[in-house]
């Protein structure tokens, strides 16, 4: 019986990967599956009999894969399943900051309900005076999922789009994703200078910490309005908050506020809002759902953020998932030699590797202990 522990609130269409043997049990402290969204695993402990940790959205900073891959334990995560849904916040970021809405609110809500509103707002709206983003520039960094996805949505508004994405995009692949009218710069540095709008669709990783800094705030336009629905820590706070205070920026709008930042005028600041639809919550629990049902059923890996995708049809009775690091494959070949299996597939990449060994034979228990390369070995039939 494979048991599955949720530690957030998700979708009930993940449930459809519970059956006769496989069930949800919340008090289980030892499950073989672990499904969460936002929750903070770093500290979490973890049983022996974990096989998958699944990750519904994209971001995977919560998790700390790469120890897990050490024990074996395969993280999933859903790239692009909130893709829309954090686009269109983007888009509304854009539009947030273009025409004041946050301060005009506030102030609207602030006035009183005599006779004289009428009057009064007439008098005060001029304070909220904006400008049109059809015709700016939206400067995207990154060109994933999200800002793909960002790009048709300004394209239609009549926005130009910039962006500096390390892959070759030939036209008719531009063309065919409907983004022919985005233009490509040299680096990302000719897109902070030429942009209206800076929006980050980078993922985080210890080197980008700050990676908006004074250094990059210095070159962007004056006024320009700089987004993010990225991460938190791509942007070094008092950086933003010096050039907030000398108009360098006009806006923030950011999805991570920091306590530095909370407050801070021309700061909008959203709590986590980029995926919270219900469509992007039934596509990531859709997307987990197959993707997991395929590994326990399987052996299949797809979408893994620590180690490599793998796949194969089922050849024969028994199937083995052999887990290791890149330089195990004699220890992965004396594996399934032992028990006179083919490997019929095996992925090494970034450290780790994936090994699909398919057998006539009922394997020992013998192959099932840890060895100085293979990280775990699971029987999936």
């Amino acid at each position: 019986m494979i048991t599955v522990k949720k530690l957030n609130k998700m979708s009930s269409r993940v449930d459809v990967i519970f059956n006769d043997n496989c069930v949800n049990n919340p008090d289980e402290t030892n499950p073989d599956v672990i499904l969460l969204r936002s929750f903070d695993m770093t500290d979490y402990p973890v049983g022996d009999k974990l096989k998958a940790v699944c990750r519904l959205g994209a971001g995977v900073n919560n998790i700390p894969h790469k120890d897990y891959a050490k024990r074996g334990i395969v993280v999933f995560n859903t790239p692009g399943a909130n893709a829309h849904a954090v686009a269109e916040l983007t888009i509304a970021g854009m539009f947030l900051a273009a025409r004041h809405v946050k301060d005009a609110l506030f102030w609207t809500q602030s006035l009183p309900a005599d006779d004289n509103l009428k009057t009064t707002v007439e008098k005060g709206k001029s304070a909220f005076s904006g400008f049109e983003i059809s015709g700016k520039t939206l400067g995207l960094i990154g060109f994933g999922q999200i800002a793909k996805q960002t790009a048709k949505m300004a394209l239609a508004l009549g926005m130009k789009v910039a962006s500096a994405n390390r892959t070759f995009y030939t036209a008719d692949m531009l063309e065919r994703e409907g983004l022919s009218g985005v233009e490509f710069k040299r680096d990302f540095d000719e897109v902070f200078k030429c942009s209206d709008f800076v929006s980050l669709h980078v993922p985080f990783a210890a080197e980008l910490k700050g990676f908006v800094n004074d250094e990059k705030l210095a070159i962007m336009k004056n006024g320009a309005v700089l987004i993010n629905n990225a991460r938190g820590e791509l942007v070094d706070s008092e950086s933003v908050k010096k050039a907030l205070e000398s108009g360098k920026l006009s806006a923030y709008v950011t999805d991570f506020c920091p306590k530095e930042l909370l407050n801070v005028k021309n700061v909008i600041a959203l709590p986590h809002l980029g995926a919270s639809t219900a469509e992007a919550e039934d596509n990531c629990a859709d997307m987990i759902a197959a993707q997991l049902t395929d590994f326990l059923e399987n052996g299949n890996v797809k979408n893994s953020v620590n180690f490599p995708n793998v796949s194969a049809p089922l050849k024969k009775a028994h199937r083995l998932l052999i887990l290791g690091n890149e330089s195990a494959v004699p220890e992965i070949k004396a594996i399934a030699k032992s028990i006179n299996a083919d490997i019929v597939s095996a992925v090494h990449k970034s450290g780790t590797s994936a090994s699909i060994a398919d057998s006539d034979d009922e394997p020992d228990k013998s192959v099932f202990e840890k060895t100085s390369g293979v990280y775990r070995v699971i029987k999936i039939k």
